[in-house]
């Protein structure tokens, strides 16, 4: 049961960042996109990963995740894109995203302990 608390809470989180994201874009004067984007697809194929090989692929899997989006994130810090933009990605962003992966390597850890 507690690992799937911790999974609801790095959900919650990334859709709190999202949201957030929105509404810096909104605020620079740009309209933000209403999709999932790349991480809705990468959410749900995580899930049918699960069903097929276990929960530890899947942990795998949501780790792969996030190392992306450090990538991703450390892309549009080096892009030329507005301050703010790299200023929450840097303080929020990246940190949220280090802090899921210690994490998921918890759940895993205790998912090879059982």
């Amino acid at each position: 049961m507690k690992e799937l608390e911790e999974l609801r809470r790095l959900r919650d989180e990334h859709r709190e960042t999202a949201n957030a994201l929105r509404q810096h874009v909104r605020e620079i004067g740009d309209e933000p996109s209403t999709g999932s984007g790349w991480w809705g697809s990468w959410a749900k194929c995580v899930e049918g990963t699960a069903k097929i090989f276990g929960k530890t692929a899947a942990l795998k899997a949501l780790k792969e995740g996030e190392e992306h989006g450090i990538k991703e994130h450390q892309k549009v810090v080096a892009a030329d894109v507005p301050e703010e933009c790299k200023a929450m990605i840097r303080q929020q962003m990246l940190p949220q995203c280090e802090s899921h992966i210690r994490a998921l390597d918890r759940l895993m850890e205790s998912q090879s302990a059982s």
